[in-house]
């Protein structure tokens, strides 16, 4: 059953909880009901500066679709910090509400952007979401649901439809004039389908010709009626059933008494309802897993070096382990290998508990020291734009400020060097 959206005017409330000068920061908002999405049903979700809905797990990325099963609002690298920035949200019995007044990173002053998504929950489980936005948004802005961790992203431009667990982009409701208005919420009801009227349609009382014959005889009325599959012939001698019914449409018309028969509308089909799979089902797998990995890794570092072939095995041990999950900074410290052993989209997680992609945290190795830093930029100059570009992914606002000067020098002493070879 699809979901059709009407406006209706509900109580919303967004500024329950509000937070501000923070950047890529993620906070747990617990619902009264659950969301279903994909085959999970999930009663708490993360709402991050970077204009993201996550669930399950807090995801800080501003630099990309989240992996998590995730509704991305408005994702980009945004941050609260300034007059008037701000990120809040609040909840209802059946509605949820998120707003965002921010600037891009690393902006502190300047307009801001403002950003607002109303979810509303139906009886049926279902839930609808509008999105509403005012001020600068770039051209790269990421708007769109991930319902699964591995799906594909379903992309969305202002409203959407979630039956099943699975969303789809449906049409807005009107957009308010001001940021400054109450939320109007969008509630999502059935689908109508045309019931079958069981009275018969009355024809309006034929006039009767001069004719000597004691029956009555149709006169076409004043205004015509089409009735499907019925050819009149001239002054017909009409039946009972052509007086008293008008055939519907694509319904056999009663052969016997029709102006007292009922037509039964058809029976409602149940639709099938999806069930998430039992959770406990994971566990001795997860186990068994576990196991076989610590062999891997035991096997190899048995002789405190590892080849290629064993870092490849070793490598595919600890992503199956961890099912697509951010691999423990623990766990890969024990496993002996870099992060380019792993496959660049796998989310690891650092010592300090900020999650990146292997590719990423890779890159930023290069930032612990200085002579690396320069022979990277003159060897794989790739790698230091991916580095550059990722500056302060897993750093404080004030330590990400300091590492873009650090890369910034490093780059004029290595075009200078280049001058003086030149020369």
């Amino acid at each position: 059953m699809f979901m059709v959206s009407t406006p209706a005017s509900a109580s919303v409330v967004c500024d329950t909880y509000t937070y501000s000068r923070d950047d890529d920061s993620a906070f747990a908002a617990n619902l009264p009901f659950s969301l279903s999405l994909g085959s999970t049903e999930h009663s708490n979700v993360f709402v991050s500066t970077n204009g993201t809905l996550t669930f399950g797990v807090a995801d800080g990325t501003y630099g990309s679709y989240p992996q998590t099963p995730s509704v991305s609002v408005a994702g980009y690298d945004w941050v609260t910090w300034g007059d008037g920035a701000y990120l809040s949200f609040g909840s209802t019995e059946n509605t949820f509400c998120a707003e965002w007044s921010v600037r891009p990173y690393p902006q502190s002053t300047g307009e801001l952007t403002q950003i607002r998504l109303v979810i509303n929950r139906a009886s049926d489980g279902g839930w609808h979401g509008e999105v509403v936005t005012f001020g600068w948004l770039p051209a790269d802005l990421r708007r769109g649901i991930r319902y699964e961790r591995g799906a594909d992203v379903v992309p969305i431009e202002a409203a959407f439809d979630v039956n099943g667990g699975i969303p789809i982009e449906v049409p807005p409701a009107p957009v308010p004039s001001s940021f400054t208005e109450p939320p109007v919420v969008p509630e999502p009801v059935p689908s109508v389908v045309p019931s079958l009227d069981p009275e018969p349609t009355p024809i309006p009382e034929p006039t009767q010709s001069e004719s000597p014959s004691p029956e009555p005889t149709i006169e076409p009325s004043p205004t015509p009626i089409t009735v499907p599959e019925i050819t009149q012939t001239p002054e017909p001698t009409p039946s009972p059933s052509q007086l008293d019914v008008v055939p519907v449409p694509e319904v056999p018309v009663p052969s016997e008494s029709p102006s007292e028969s009922v037509i039964e509308p058809p029976a409602p089909i149940e639709e099938p309802t999806v069930e998430p799979e039992p959770e406990v089902t994971t566990e001795p797998v997860q186990e068994v897993v576990q196991e076989s990995v610590q062999e891997v890794i035991d096997n190899a570092m048995s002789d405190g070096v590892l080849t290629d072939t064993e870092r490849e095995l070793v490598a595919d041990a600890l992503v199956e382990q961890f099912l697509g999950e951010a691999i423990t900074f623990e766990a890969f410290a024990e496993s002996g290998l870099d992060y380019e052993d792993l496959p660049p989209e796998q989310p690891v997680m650092l010592e300090n508990g900020v999650i990146l992609t292997a590719e990423v945290a890779d890159a930023i190795e290069i930032f612990e020291d200085t002579t690396e830093l320069l022979n990277v930029i003159f060897t794989d100059p790739g790698k230091a734009l991916k580095a550059i570009s990722n500056i302060g992914a897993d750093m404080t606002p004030e330590s990400r400020e300091t590492s873009q000067g650090v890369v910034v020098s490093a780059i004029i002493v290595g075009q200078l060097a280049q001058i003086r070879r030149v020369k």
